[in-house]
């Protein structure tokens, strides 16, 4: 039986486990998603091994990985006390609005682990997640260290929406610019301009990681790209002392940029996937990608 938390940084703390999962899994807490508020669950309130937070049907994940098997049994089965009951209006609403009624859930930036327990369980899985790829957390700790590094004006915008239109260009899977929105609103947000030109941007997932770095292609080849990722990078280990970023597992142009900036690889994979209750998984993605 899972156990909705009342003062869940407790119980963060207590959880044994990867210490840049937790920090991840605290932002994700902390900032929340959307409109619905977080809610923790834990396997045992009083000592717990694992949890899971939530706002909607968007699930996070954290504790003693060989321990998900029992977690994703009792999500799957109903065994879940929480406030506004199991499911809660969130999750129906997420269903209704996105899932076309089908009961499903987003494991957000989870441990290959945890989608393979929720399929021992008898969750279905996303017809096409043979083609989703998994991506890798790439981690840095200590001082700051990179500013010889930055070879181009770059500056942080702490909140706010100036740079919404630069990133919708670089972010295909959110094309109402919903998430990028609430990324730019939690801040900070990132830009390297030459001349006030903008030629590179990013910003922070409401995870806490450095996302969405793009450069447009008439700008490339220029160290744009090394210029901000330093700077965020100093910002961020300046701010937390630690600094995070995940990359798909065959972006090897990005992958080769943060080793030679000095990160370090979890061994882990992550996935972002959609997990069904049994027959109720969505249709395949036709060739132009939609469902």
């Amino acid at each position: 039986m899972l156990t909705q938390l009342t003062e869940p940084g407790a119980a963060i703390a207590k959880v044994a486990g990867d210490p840049h999962r937790g920090f991840i899994f605290r932002r994700f807490v902390t900032i929340g998603e959307g409109e619905y508020k977080v809610k923790v669950l834990a396997d045992d309130p009083a000592n717990p091994h694992l949890l899971v937070a939530h706002a909607g049907n968007n699930f996070m994940f954290h504790g003693e990985l060989h321990r998900f098997q029992p977690m994703m049994e009792d999500i799957l089965n109903g065994r879940v006390e929480q406030e506004g009951g199991w499911p809660d209006a969130g999750m129906q609403q997420d269903w209704t609005e996105h899932n076309e009624g089908r009961r499903g859930i987003f494991l957000n930036t989870a441990p290959f682990a945890v989608w393979r327990a929720a399929m021992l369980a008898g969750f279905d899985p996303h017809p096409d997640d043979g083609m989703r790829a998994v991506a890798y957390q790439w981690y840095w700790e200590g001082a700051p260290r990179h500013g010889h590094l930055v070879q181009h004006p770059c500056r942080v915008v702490e909140q706010g929406r100036e740079l919404f239109d630069l990133m919708r260009r670089a972010v295909e899977y959110d094309p109402e610019g919903h998430y990028i929105g609430l990324c730019l609103d939690s801040g900070p947000s990132f830009v390297c301009e030459v001349d006030g030109e903008p030629k590179c941007w990013s910003c922070t997932h409401l995870s806490g990681t450095m996302g969405m770095i793009y450069t447009p292609d008439e700008f490339r080849r220029h160290g744009y790209a090394r210029s901000l990722a330093a700077f965020q990078l100093d910002y961020m280990l300046k701010r937390d002392g630690a600094a995070y970023c995940h990359v798909i597992d065959h972006n090897i142009a990005s992958m080769n940029m943060v080793y030679a900036l000095g990160g370090r690889v979890m061994p882990e994979a992550l996935v972002w996937r959609g997990i069904y209750w049994p027959g109720e998984a969505p249709p395949a993605a036709d060739k132009d990608g939609g469902d």
